[in-house]
């Protein structure tokens, strides 16, 4: 089915035309997907740490003999059979024994001693030190197994497990509570921001530089320190249907830094910034977390996204100087820009000089960093001792953005 942002767009469109989407089975997964009725359940060869081998023993196994009764049958019967424990955690984190309506919890907790003892007793059988009639595998064999007194995981933790084993959610999404913002508030979502064949972003649905509103869980975090010891950072988002980065330049970042942790459900305003052959980027202005949102009843300070063409949004952020324009096929204008109430027609220019070996994301943030601060003034980027730009840039020249890119690069790299 391809990538997992495919099939997590598969999953909402089921939940849309109301097929349900089940997680795996013990009992009733084949390798697979397998459609039944009004339902499609996932396949045992989706679960992480489960090999093909392992996969193809459950199901013959289960043919030959009937299904599992219980977890400790199923431990007994698949004992000697390339079953280890990894596997079988990740087989009650994706929720393949919730058949046995055992929590996940309990079984977390006592598998290993489960599986330790069903180990043993197959090596006592087979030292020739137990009978054929001791060895018969009764249930009350284990009558002294006690599944520990211990509540449930909580449904955000059983949907991160599900998610770690899958690769994405199933029986439910995190998200699934902020379904109103989602709907009322947010303007684009990751699959539209997927390449086509031929590597370019669905020019038809926005252009770089437009302003849009996402929301999401924070899956990973990356941070580099500015050559003037600030921080900023690269964020992947995840939403309801994949994921999508999220570029937190300083300014921004010492504002919103303590919403920035793993598994945060965040929302986030800024610009799109598009590069030939790669997923487009969000370049944050605001961050916001979901719950604050969802505590006042209305997104306070936001508008639907049905009027999000008529939104005049604040930049105020970015200084007062900050001037947005949108680029028209890469050529320079000398447009008349307004600046504190003056009309001015001059172009500047700043030459900014990456070494060979600057790293990736440092070149990235300042490229980002220059598409951000769009405008009628140039910017020229030079490789190492080149005496020709490598690449030129329609940016508009303030303090903040040189600052910016000096705070990032180091002083010596941009001239102005």
């Amino acid at each position: 089915m391809g990538s997992m942002g495919k099939v997590s767009q598969y999953v909402m469109e089921c939940r849309k035309m109301n097929i349900q989407v089940l997680p795996p089975d013990i009992n009733e997964s084949e390798s697979s997907f397998a459609v039944k009725s009004d339902s499609i359940r996932f396949g045992l060869f989706a679960v992480k740490n489960l090999g093909g081998n392992v996969v193809n023993n459950i199901i013959e196994e289960r043919n030959k003999k009937g299904p599992f009764k219980s977890f400790i049958d199923f431990c007994e019967r698949m004992e000697g059979k390339e079953l280890n424990k990894r596997s079988v955690e990740s087989l009650i984190k994706c929720g393949a024994f919730d058949v046995f309506q055992v929590y996940r919890s309990r079984l977390i907790a006592n598998y290993e001693k489960i599986l330790d003892r069903v180990s043993q007793r197959r090596k006592t059988l087979l030292s020739g030190q137990m009978s054929l009639f001791d060895a018969v595998p009764e249930a009350d064999n284990f009558a002294d197994i006690e599944w520990p007194d211990i509540h449930e995981y909580d449904t955000r933790l059983l949907l991160s497990m599900e998610k770690e084993m899958l690769g994405l959610y199933i029986s439910g999404h995190p998200l699934d509570e902020y379904s109103d913002i989602i709907q009322n508030h947010v303007t684009v979502f990751s699959y539209e921001f997927e390449l086509s064949e031929d590597g370019e972003a669905n020019q038809d649905q926005f252009t770089d530089g437009k302003y849009v509103r996402i929301a999401g869980i924070v899956d990973s975090i990356k941070t580099i320190s500015t050559k003037n010891n600030r921080m900023m950072a690269f964020v992947t988002v995840e939403d309801l249907y994949g994921q999508m980065e999220v570029i937190v330049f300083p300014n921004i970042y010492d504002r919103f830094a303590k919403y920035l942790s793993k598994e945060s459900q965040i929302l986030v305003e800024g610009r799109i910034s598009i590069k030939e052959d790669e997923q487009p980027k969000i370049l944050a202005d605001k961050i916001s977390l979901l719950e604050s949102i969802n505590m006042t009843g209305a997104a306070k300070g936001y508008k639907s996204a049905q009027d999000n063409n008529q939104i005049n949004y604040p930049t105020g952020n970015l200084g007062n100087d900050f001037v947005y324009e949108q680029k028209s096929n890469n050529n320079y204008r000398q447009d008349e820009t307004l600046n504190n109430g003056r009309v001015s027609t001059k172009s500047r220019t700043v030459k900014v000089l990456f070494d060979a070996g600057i790293e990736e994301s440092k070149r990235n943030a300042a490229l980002a960093m220059m598409k951000y601060f769009q405008g009628t003034d140039r910017a020229l980027v030079y490789i190492d001792e080149a005496t020709k730009p490598k690449l030129r840039l329609n940016v508009h020249i303030s303090d903040l953005l040189i600052g910016e890119l000096i705070d990032l690069l180091g002083s010596d790299k941009v001239k102005y």
